[in-house]
């Protein structure tokens, strides 16, 4: 099944639930502009949850023996506590968005003896808060910013002729991945931990943007605006069914 991330706020015991999303909640399923789970994250970074612990926090990582300083206030918090444990005794608050209207239950875990399950509640919630597309996301403790809306292309949707851009802010605030096969393979967001807020206005000198194609595994390679993309899709009648088709457009770019 591999590992599932949600996005957590250690210093409030809150969580971002998997559920009402259509998206998985797998590392490189929200890596893409317009995922709405990342989006409803970014909000409350901007709101209520401005300043505080947030992290994309998978249920394999482990925190044992840390030095970094907020490794080490993960390790305290949790206690000894599995992560997954952890993630399910969170507060979920997709009830407060207005996009979760239409579902009208949540889900909450039941202990018995040793035993966890899950069952259905109903939402006493507000739904007061409106999820919005920030473009920037700036990290104060690097001084370093993502800006979302010019980032590599990931796909195309051959259905809708979507150009579908990478978002590589679930990748920069994951905990480690876990129990890969190749260890080697194994990473963690560079900003774990640190100090995030959203905005939507360049954060100006004495910030260094992350790299338009960032990725751990598979950096994206066209960075190309979606009027250029277009172009030579145009000009050399290429096909955006085609499996190769960002090869194609890649190899055609100035």
């Amino acid at each position: 099944m591999g590992q599932y991330f949600n996005w957590v706020n250690f210093d409030k015991n809150e969580i971002i639930e998997d559920w009402p999303w259509p998206n998985g909640n797998k590392l490189h399923e929200s890596a893409y502009l317009g995922c709405e789970e990342t989006d409803a994250a970014l909000t409350m970074l901007a709101g209520d949850w401005a300043g505080d612990f947030v992290a994309f926090l998978g249920d394999y990582a482990t925190f044992e023996n840390e030095t970094h300083p907020k490794r080490r206030e993960a390790e305290l918090r949790l206690a000894g506590t599995y992560c997954e444990e952890y993630i399910y005794s969170c507060a979920d608050i997709c009830g407060r968005f207005d996009y979760t209207r239409d579902h009208p239950e949540t889900r909450h875990p039941v202990y018995e003896d040793d035993d966890i399950y899950e069952t259905w509640v109903p939402y006493d919630r507000p739904f007061d808060v409106a999820i919005r597309c920030y473009r920037y996301v700036v990290n104060e403790t690097k001084k370093e910013f993502v800006d979302r809306f010019y980032t590599a292309v990931r796909y195309i949707d051959k259905n809708m002729g979507e150009i579908v851009r990478y978002d590589p802010f679930p990748e920069l605030m994951c905990s480690q991945t876990g129990w890969l096969e190749d260890p080697e393979s194994e990473i963690e967001g560079r900003w774990f931990g640190d100090t995030v807020r959203p905005s939507d206005e360049h954060p100006g000198d004495g910030y260094t943007a992350v790299a338009q194609n960032y990725s751990y595994w598979a950096p994206p390679s066209i960075t190309c605006s979606d009027e250029e993309v277009m172009r030579i899709v145009a000009e050399y009648g290429l096909d955006i069914a085609d499996e190769d088709i960002l090869d194609q457009i890649d190899a055609r770019l100035p």
